[in-house]
């Protein structure tokens, strides 16, 4: 189809039986495409066909041809062979011998500088002269390309210095003689990739779940480290005081009431339990509209706080009736809610500040900013730190832990700190730095590292057995970083897999799977592919604790990222099976309750089977460690982690539950029907068929109440204190809630 812009109109359009993307082209008067078996050329004035050249089929999975426009030819890839075309009526120019594809793609090309560039997979790229395809340079990239995985199922892109391949990620290899570097945390989305433009690299969304500890996620662009690199001297800034300050050097630390929740999902460990005691069904008790994007509450001393995200500004209500009490604005947004210590409050800040104020009356302490530097970025429309510091804190004893940036990649890396809070003074620090411009920083490694690499984004931090976590990181309380070891088959390989019914294996039937138009099982054919049988994919032992692969603060419910309580990390393996994993958790003192939104597969990653069973509501003891089937080990996209025991119990619920609380032996769990409405396929997903909150009993499974709501909870966005369950909605109200005892 042609597009007049200015008129907005359709000048001409024509069809054509098939289409590869990305090879349309336009020059002066021509438009020309490959359609799978010819290369078309059009004329721009009215679509009709000036000639064709007939071609072979693409090879690869990744699909399709590279063509270009250039010098007045027509170049494309044409399986082992560059094929140059003259525009002006289809003859033949050149041909020559392409470098070696991959099972992806068949190569890429690009024209930069006089000279055709072909990239492959065997180390090397190739220049050849526009005018005759004669070769005229090559250039060495090894150093940043290693066997071991395909490329990644986009095309590369080029500037007039740079090209920007996939072989891991994204690969800047130079066409000048530069250092060549790889970004192996980054990558674009399927088919598409990343765009350079304007002096930035835009990565846009992607799906994929290589590298899930320290990949970066969301829509970004990115732009060159500064000419002055990073500043000379990484400090935190001076203590700001506001009239409080003076008054809190005596404040008790610990919440004396063992049913208040003091911070974000309760404690330092982030269980989601509590003592409370919900018994059965509830009633409203007050709804206050604060017409913001809420943060999940925290509550303690008769009072409720929540942040207003985008608004930047922490409100405290009262418990009883809902008042609001009073308000208090930071610098930037405030993306998660503040931890109460003593009578305080204690948060972070997008604009790189700590923050601590009075809980009372919201009177300011004191402020630090923990970003090692003054430097912006745009985020959703407003301005943050380029090192953000996440709204709740880890407090143990009288320390904040908080970490400010965005991934141990970027701009000098994360940097943790724990502060006092009496004081604001700055007790310990680390800096994690992971940045590897090339492969041979790699090697030696105890894991395959086309699967894992070492790196972390930011979130928020856990703490448990005298340890503190960041994503794969484990760090002493003083903020020294402890070893986590890389696990050998034999320590985590020791059971056979089972099914929720206690059958010895799962059954081979969940994994039969359709896979290019046959049934095959990730057992043998996918998982047959063996990555290395002496080294490891990222399992490694860190003690257990509750960790997320994409963040605490991710809404997403992606299918290719979870919650687990565990001691192991695992790597490159879906855990959709296992015990103690799901899509969001809460842990009692001795059984963990999960909701697994993914229960089947495709061949590559784990299904959702909306209004078929539920969703899986499932209790497991918390020292159920989820295990590798023998047959699973090193193998790419396998069945992954699985249950060597069985659960204590689970029910199939009909509902979306996206938050979940544990009071006393009672399971609150809030969420949209599993309903797919007709003519209005995402109603429950996006709250227009309101929710359901179900009491259950933690013990057995039970079902004790259910309940409907026309508010939607945002994720996680429930708690219960004093007896009474507060929830945060889509809505931007915050609801109080108490026991029924005429239900």
């Amino acid at each position: 189809t042609c597009y007049d812009i200015p008129s907005e109109t359709v000048e001409w359009q024509v069809e054509d039986k098939r289409f590869l993307p990305q090879t349309l082209s336009m020059g002066r008067d021509e438009v020309v495409y490959h359609n799978r078996q010819n290369v078309v050329c059009r004329n721009r004035n009215d679509g009709s066909v000036r000639w064709q050249f007939t071609d072979k089929p693409p090879t690869g999975r990744g699909g399709g041809k590279m063509l270009l426009l250039a010098d007045e030819k027509v170049v494309f890839s044409s399986r082992k062979e560059i094929v140059a075309l003259s525009l002006a009526d289809g003859e033949v120019a050149w041909q020559a011998p392409g470098v070696k594809g991959n099972s992806m793609l068949e190569y890429d090309l690009f024209y930069a500088r006089g000279t055709i560039w072909c990239s492959g997979t065997d180390g090397t790229i190739v220049g050849y002269d526009i005018k005759d395809g004669k070769p005229t340079k090559q250039v060495d990239v090894s150093s940043v390309q290693s066997q071991g995985h395909h490329l990644r199922c986009y095309r590369a892109k080029a500037t007039e210095n740079h090209l920007i391949t996939q072989f891991r990620g994204v690969e800047f290899l130079s066409l000048n003689e530069e250092a060549h570097t790889n970004q192996d945390w980054l990558r674009g989305t399927c088919t598409y990739g990343v765009m350079p433009a304007n002096g930035f690299l835009y990565v846009p969304p992607h799906s994929c779940f290589c590298y899930s500890a320290a990949m970066f996620r969301g829509l970004n662009a990115f732009a060159a480290e500064s000419t002055d690199g990073l500043p000379q001297k990484l400090t935190v800034g001076p203590l700001e005081k506001g009239p409080a300050y003076g008054q809190i050097d005596n404040r008790k630390s610990a919440i004396e009431n063992p049913k208040s929740w003091p911070c974000y999902r309760h404690d330092a460990r982030r269980t989601g339990a509590s003592a409370n005691q919900i018994p059965g069904a509830l009633k409203r008790n007050w709804k206050i509209s604060l017409d913001a994007k809420l943060t999940p509450p925290v509550a303690a001393d008769g009072r409720v706080f929540v942040a207003a995200k985008d608004q930047h500004t922490i409100h405290a209500l009262d418990a009883s009736s809902g008042e609001q009490l009073w308000t208090f604005a930071a610098g930037a947004r405030i993306d998660s809610p503040p931890s109460i210590y003593g009578g305080l409050l204690v948060f972070g800040g997008a604009d790189g500040f700590l923050y601590c104020v009075r809980a009372e009356d919201g009177q300011f302490a004191w402020r630090r900013r923990l970003a090692p530097a003054q430097r912006w970025m745009a985020v959703d429309g407003q301005l943050e730190s380029v090192w953000r510091l996440h709204g709740s804190v880890t407090i143990e004893g009288d320390l904040a832990y908080s970490s400010a940036g965005r991934s141990s990649y970027l701009d000098g890396g994360l940097f943790l700190y724990a502060v006092d809070i009496k004081t604001g003074e700055v007790k310990h620090r680390a800096q994690l730095n992971t940045a590897a411009d090339t492969r041979e920083e790699r090697a030696g490694k105890e894991f395959v590292a086309s699967y894992h690499i070492e790196g972390a984004h930011s979130d928020v931090l856990v703490a448990e057995g005298g340890s503190i976590y960041l994503n794969q990181f484990k760090f002493s309380p003083n903020l020294k970083l402890q070893p986590a070891r890389y696990l050998t088959k034999d320590e985590i390989t020791y059971r056979p897999s089972m099914n929720l019914d206690n059958k010895e294996y799962v059954n081979e039937d969940i994994f039969n799977v359709m896979w290019r138009g046959e049934k095959c099982s990730t057992y043998d054919k996918l998982a047959a592919i063996l990555v290395d049988e002496n080294q490891n994919t990222g399992e490694r032992d860190l003690g257990l604790h509750l960790f997320t692969t994409s963040g605490f603060l991710d809404t997403s419910f992606f299918n290719r990222s979870y919650w687990m309580y565990s001691k192991t990390w695992t790597g490159f393996n879906h855990v959709n099976l296992a015990p103690k994993s799901g899509q969001i958790l809460v842990i009692g003192p001795k059984n963990t309750y999960a909701l697994k939104a993914y229960t089947s597969r495709y061949p590559l990653s784990p299904k959702l089977d909306p209004q078929t069973k539920g969703y899986l509501l499932i209790a497991d003891d918390n020292n159920n460690e989820p295990t590798l089937d023998p047959r699973a080990w090193g193998k790419d996209k396998g069945m992954g982690f699985s249950r060597g025991a069985p659960p204590l119990w689970h029910q199939w619920v009909p509902i979306r539950v996206n938050a979940m609380v544990l009071a006393g032996e009672t399971l609150v769990v809030c969420g949209p029907p599993d309903a797919v409405k007709a003519g209005d396929s995402m109603a429950a997903f996006e709250g227009r068929l309101g929710t359901e909150l179900w009491t259950i009993s933690a013990p057995d499974g039970k079902t004790i109440a259910k309940q409907k709501l026309n508010e939607s909870p945002i994720f996680d966005g429930m708690i219960v204190a004093d007896d009474q369950l507060y929830l945060c909605t889509e809505q931007g109200e915050v609801i109080c809630m108490g026991f029924d005892p005429a239900k």
